[in-house]
């Protein structure tokens, strides 16, 4: 069974022994874009222990209102603090103002499960 959310939205059963799930962000990298500029839509997951632990299915890119997709990618990075290792998997959005006005960007879902779990 997956688990998923929504950006700026988590929600999940938590069982009788809490385990560590994954801290899900969105980010864009600049506040406005000109058209024909681009601007930048990082979702993350964060979490402490093995890249193995969880399984994620990719996002599907979400619905743009004034702007247009221009390419994706996603990375994994891996890091330690004070003897505990941290997982971030990305998934980036590369997006090009169309017009002067509002624009608007729609929800991403995240799928995952814990490995094991399914």
């Amino acid at each position: 069974m997956f688990a998923g959310a929504v950006l700026f939205f988590f929600g999940a059963i938590m069982p009788a022994v809490a385990r560590a799930i994954p801290r899900i962000t969105a980010m864009l990298d600049k506040d406005r874009v000109a058209a024909g500029e681009t601007i930048l839509l990082t979702i993350s997951a964060v979490w402490a222990g093995e890249a193995s632990e969880f399984v994620f299915l990719p996002p599907q890119p979400p619905q743009f209102r004034g702007l247009e997709m221009t390419g994706s990618a996603q990375r994994s990075v891996v890091y330690r603090t004070e003897g505990k290792l941290h997982q971030v998997r990305e998934y980036l959005f590369t997006l090009k103002g169309e017009d002067k006005g509002l624009a608007r960007i729609g929800a991403v879902r995240i799928l995952y499960h814990r490995r094991g779990e399914e």
